[in-house]
């Protein structure tokens, strides 16, 4: 899935990031934005453990070999499809 992303960062390192005109600003602990020559642009967003949230839509999930372990050590069972890690080091995630 492509998405149209904006990404607003001041000198004091404080910003915005709106993803297909939501505001994750608030949501986004961090993120991994892999853009080079001859390859499709990559943004890779940490969500941050907040009271909650509500999204609704389509997207190609990316893990970490850590959250996967951690995710495996609370009883998450990975869908069959080997994970394929990607120059940043986060492993997209089949949905079918």
């Amino acid at each position: 899935m492509t998405a149209k992303f904006e990404i607003d960062i001041s000198a004091t390192g404080k910003g915005s990031l709106v993803v297909d005109g939501k505001d994750l600003s608030n949501l986004a602990k961090g993120f991994v934005l892999d853009s080079s020559a001859h390859n499709v642009t990559e943004l890779t967003v940490d969500l941050a453990a907040l009271g909650g949230a509500h999204a609704i839509g389509e997207a190609e999930v990316f893990l970490s070999l850590e959250t996967c372990d951690f995710l495996k050590s609370l009883g998450w069972t990975p869908p069959d499809a080997p994970p394929t890690p990607t120059p940043g080091g986060a492993a997209p995630v089949p949905t079918d």
